[in-house]
């Protein structure tokens, strides 16, 4: 099976290459002509060359390193300061955003598979085999690591893909996290619907290239990028020339002066409009002879898969996906835009940078307090070079010189915390974290209920990012789901982590001709964001009054070993029944 990422492309000309078995290094496979292979490379390159060109004129992405720094609490002070200068860099911004984060992304999927038959039955099979893989494989951590490209960036994305050469060999599906930077998207597309291509760049090692399109990969150069200049050749670990896995297999040669050979592979998706003609068996004519129709269809049905590495294909057929592979996940509602003009992080940062330079300034007013300007007479008798601030130093001056010392005058009060101030509205109104919310109640008893009541009111914009999370949840869940079906061909048994240990989910593969009549639904209520108090309080109200199970009530107030508190509580209950029962019938 034809895949992306981690494949086996077939050998559409020349002949099949395979690794020597001599390990001899003069051995090297010959090169695979393919008709217009430049042309395609260098049309693949034209488009992510303008997607990129079009992306860099937006000034919005020009401050996405900013946006970075920010985050990790690089300061954008101007360089060369003055010693006297303080800059100041309290990233409160960091610690916040972590909180809104976890908040949204501290959610236990529960999905709902429905089959397109009469009753609309659910498919338990399908639906414990998606929880199962999301618990294993730590999705919700790899989800967590793309929406915080969504907070520091405007996006953030995901990438299923079916790897045949993982899990010992049984092939396995795979979410992995795409920097936004490496996603070109069309720059006339103001959304994903309307995309005509989608470019993916990756920076793979060569070792990588050539084990995963062993029929073409071997063919690739390294990129010049990552070879050594003369003056680091020999200098340090950055300067040894690479003797790695390649050398071993005998593919070493042409790797001199690589610290560690790596190429550009881009991965094209396009929506290519070729018709082709097919002529089809229909049966057999009145007559006696076959009956062949000739029809026109599209070539490429769900798109074309092009990836290429410096002037090489290595695939180029229809895709195999029934889509493009990736989820895009964005937290700020921006209607007709594939790129919001600005991300969660890059709205706060001028004020809180500007916190910051009014605390510096606070800070070097009280430096120059402690430290004034001396001014005094030419002929005081006094040496600069030796004087210096020590508490308790004598000056011996001349007599009538004058000697005096000027301080700055002191900032007004208002002036004192401005920064302050202005950091505690940038979080409170901005990112909508008050103390309640981040565990700061206030002076004095405060009632509960009304604790709760602020920090539900602050979680409005967090219940608006979770709304616009939900959603690519749910396209993520979709396409997970597609995986399955298309390549969990043969029955295997999946572990399943839940509350009480370990499970095992048997998978039974489904009729590729019934694929279609699934349809998956990521729960709505497993990604609504509230806070653990008032979500614990609504399942106690719920079950009192007989609206949830009490088993079930263990589990959604994430109880350890539900299923056996569960049991012990029955248990109990019964022999209690049991005692009423026997002293009621003893009198």
């Amino acid at each position: 099976m034809l895949t992306d990422v981690g494949t086996r492309p077939p050998v559409e000309y020349g002949r099949p290459v395979s690794p020597p078995s001599n390990g001899e290094a003069e051995y090297m496979p010959e090169p695979l002509a393919r008709p217009h292979e430049s042309e395609i490379c260098e049309w693949v390159e034209s488009l992510r060359d303008d997607a990129s060109r079009r992306r860099d004129e937006d000034a919005s992405f020009r401050e996405w390193d900013t946006w970075e720094n920010q985050w990790w609490g690089k300061q954008m002070w101007p360089e060369g300061l003055p010693s006297w200068k303080a800059p100041v860099n309290i990233n409160e911004m960091k610690m916040v955003l972590l909180s809104e984060l976890s908040d949204l992304t501290d959610s236990k999927l529960r999905v709902f598979v429905q089959k397109s038959t009469e009753n609309g039955d659910r498919d338990q099979m399908v639906e414990d085999a998606i929880q199962a893989f999301w618990a294993r494989d730590f999705i919700d951590h790899t989800l967590m690591l793309a929406a915080l490209d969504a907070i520091k960036f405007p996006c953030g994305f995901l990438r299923t893909l079916w790897n045949p050469t993982a899990d010992k060999g049984r092939g396995a599906i795979e979410v992995r996290v795409v920097p936004p930077k490496n996603v070109y998207p069309d720059p006339d597309a103001p959304d994903e619907t309307a995309m005509q291509y989608l470019i993916i760049q990756d920076d793979m090692d060569l070792v990588e290239i050539r084990r995963l399109w062993p029929d073409q990969g071997f063919r690739v150069k390294p990129d010049s990028r990552y070879k050594l200049s003369d003056g680091a050749k020999g200098a340090g670990t950055g300067g040894v020339n690479y003797k790695g896995p390649l050398y071993a297999a005998g593919y070493g040669v042409g790797l001199e002066g690589y610290s560690k050979p790596r190429a550009c592979v881009l991965t094209c998706f396009v929506k290519d409009p070729t018709i082709e003609d097919r002529l089809v068996d229909q049966g057999w004519n009145a007559d006696g002879t076959k009956k062949i129709e000739r029809i026109r269809s599209y070539k490429y049905p769900n798109g074309r898969l092009i990836q290429m590495s410096n002037g090489v294909v290595l695939y180029d057929n229809p895709n195999p996906y029934p889509d493009w592979t990736l989820t895009r996940i964005c937290l700020d509602p921006s209607p007709n835009q594939f790129w919001p003009k600005t991300s969660i992080v890059g709205a706060v940062v001028p004020n809180y940078q500007a916190a910051n330079k009014l605390d510096s300034a606070v800070l070097e007013n009280a430096l120059r307090l402690n430290g004034g300007k001396i001014v005094m007479d030419a002929n005081a008798g006094l040496d600069p070079g030796k004087m210096s601030n020590i508490p308790g130093e004598v000056w011996m001056k001349n007599p009538s010189a004058t000697v005096s010392i000027l301080y700055p005058p002191q900032m007004p009060p208002d002036m004192i915390n401005a920064g302050e101030r202005l950091r505690t509205m940038t979080t409170q109104k901005g990112l909508g974290h008050n103390p309640s919310r981040s565990g700061m109640a206030g002076a004095g008893n405060v009632a509960a209920d009304l604790v709760e009541t602020e920090i539900s009111q602050s979680m409005g914009l967090t219940r608006l990012r979770g709304r616009m999370l939900f959603v690519s949840v749910q396209r993520l869940s979709e396409q997970i789901f597609a995986r399955m079906a298309q390549f969990y061909t043969v029955s295997r048994s999946m572990p399943r982590i839940n509350m009480d240990g370990f499970s095992t989910v048997q998978w039974t593969p489904l009729d590729p001709a019934q694929r279609d009549a699934y349809s998956v639904h990521v729960d709505p209520a497993s990604f609504q964001v509230r806070s653990k108090t008032m979500l614990q309080r609504l399942y106690l109200t719920l079950a009192k009054l007989g609206k949830i199970p009490n088993k079930q009530l263990l589990q959604m107030l994430e109880i350890p070993n539900a299923d056996a508190v569960y049991e012990q509580w029955q248990k109990e209950t019964a022999l209690v029944a049991m005692s009423k029962g026997h002293l009621q019938q003893n009198g």
